[in-house]
């Protein structure tokens, strides 16, 4: 991966920590100029992660930086991957599913790849990790896992849809008067760490946008007529980063007119084709699991690429080995009742936004994460079963 390490920042992140670089601010990622517009299009964590490795390191050792960041948090989720396999089952199951993490050769290319998707994926890998192994009992347990999805929130807030199903996974077992005041105090805290970021988002736009505006403007680039669900280079020609009329027109009406513009769209396009969107929704629902075999956008490490009519054929195997393993190691665990099975749950809340959007390698990865879970789980209780003629019993997880 050393040739990697020459591939800078790019797109919309890295442009808009170029504004934040030069000491202009949050502003749009499709003008580079400090007279550009305000931006609410990203959210802000991964964008000030990079404009403090330029800024603390210089521009010689920034991505130096950045892959520093990057490995450390590929290390979070494969110690929580490790945790989670060794709590459930055993060490054995926990050391192998963080060598399918370590190993796989997607997950291995997105270390250098210069977005918010590891440091966002460790930090849900650990609150998955903390609710299974030691739900908060204490208010200040309680307050930190609330400030801890905010700061999720604040790089990717595509996890926001799992947040309920984990909180419910670590109160449930409370008695019904004190759950309210758990909820309580760690919605508080989410929203306290949020509080900043709404409050110069209304300032600047004057309209409430929490987080970052755009899911219409999503929905309408992932629904071109000639979308297939994947996410591929013509659908991005449609979006403002490529085509010039949709960049002047964003930079002219402003982010949050514009992507009202991009929901209007979107209502139409549904209105003249509902079952086209159902049709590439369910395409990407299955994208989730498997990626799309045809497509080989991304040079994977230790993939050769052999292609077959219009398949890439290892990448098939892989992907297709990945999701047969996986769901048959989800099988097993509910089989067993090994009380894992919830963690797929939390996994596929957390993709759900994508199957009304686009899908990618990129966007995939907590599913991958997961099914890499479930595959270490089916060959530990395998052996375990061979060694010793039984199968793993459940464990004493309060959840």
């Amino acid at each position: 991966m050393r040739h990697r390490l020459n591939r800078l920042p790019f797109a919309e992140e890295a442009i808009i920590a170029g504004h934040l670089i030069h000491g202009d601010g949050f502003l749009s990622p499709y003008d580079a100029s400090p007279t550009a517009p305000p931006s609410c299009y990203s959210a802000p964590i991964y964008p000030l992660i990079i404009a403090a490795a330029y800024r603390l390191a210089g521009t010689s050792h920034a991505i130096l930086v950045l892959l520093t960041v990057n490995s450390l948090s590929f290390g979070v989720i494969a110690a929580g991957v490790f945790r989670l396999g060794r709590f459930y089952v055993s060490s054995l199951a926990g050391s192998l599913s963080a060598v399918f993490v370590v190993a796989h050769p997607v997950l291995l290319y997105f270390v250098t790849d210069w977005w918010d998707s590891y440091v966002a994926l460790a930090i849900f890998i650990g609150l998955i990790a903390a609710v299974a192994e030691s739900p908060p009992r204490r208010l200040l347990g309680w307050a930190l896992m609330g400030a801890a999805m905010g700061v999720l929130s604040l790089t990717n807030p595509s996890y926001l849809l799992s947040y309920p199903f984990l909180i419910f996974m670590a109160v449930r077992r409370e008695n019904r008067p004190r759950r309210f005041s758990l909820i309580a105090i760690c919605a508080a805290t989410f929203i306290a760490v949020l509080m900043p970021w709404t409050i110069r988002n209304a300032l600047v736009f004057d309209r409430f946008i929490p987080l970052r505006g755009g899911a219409g403007f999503q929905m309408w680039l992932g629904n071109q007529p000639s979308a297939t669900g994947w996410l591929e280079g013509e659908m991005l020609l449609a979006g403002p980063s490529f085509n010039p009329a949709e960049r002047a027109l964003i930079l002219k009406m402003g982010e949050p007119n514009y992507f009202d513009l991009c929901d209007a769209r979107v209502k139409q396009e549904y209105g003249d084709a509902p079952g086209e969107f159902w049709l590439r929704s369910a395409r990407r629902f299955f994208f989730l699991f498997m990626s799309d075999p045809t497509k080989a956008y991304l040079p994977f490490p230790m993939m050769n690429d052999v292609r077959w009519r219009q398949i890439y054929v290892d990448r098939a195997v892989l992907h297709g080995a990945v999701m047969l393993l996986g769901f048959a190691g989800l099988w097993t665990a509910w089989r067993l009742r090994l009380k894992c099975v919830w963690i797929f749950g939390a996994g596929l809340l957390a993709e759900i936004p994508f199957v009304f959007t686009f899908v990618s390698d990129r966007y995939n990865l907590p599913m991958r994460i997961i099914l890499l879970f479930f595959a270490g789980i089916l060959f530990a209780s395998l052996i375990h079963r061979i060694r010793r003629g039984v199968w793993p019993a459940k464990n004493s997880s309060p959840i």
